[in-house]
């Protein structure tokens, strides 16, 4: 019954220090991966009607590039 009960344990024990950590790094990861690509779509979309952008809306993307240069 030890044995059994040792095995369950150890079987447990692997599921909860592995597999659930994996499982939300994986979430996080894929999150941050659809977070930036639409971000950079947004801002994609943004450089490509530059002709019809206010002069506020063109120092927020020279904003935007220098802060993407500084990182």
């Amino acid at each position: 019954m030890g044995r059994i009960l040792t095995v369950i344990l150890v079987l447990y024990g692997i599921f909860v220090i592995a597999l659930i950590p994996g499982v939300v790094v994986n979430y996080f990861v894929e999150f941050n991966k659809i977070r930036y690509n639409e971000s950079l779509l947004m801002f994609m979309d943004r450089l490509e009607h530059l002709d019809t952008l206010s002069k506020e809306e063109l120092r927020e993307i020279s904003q935007d590039i220098r802060n993407f240069r500084g990182k």
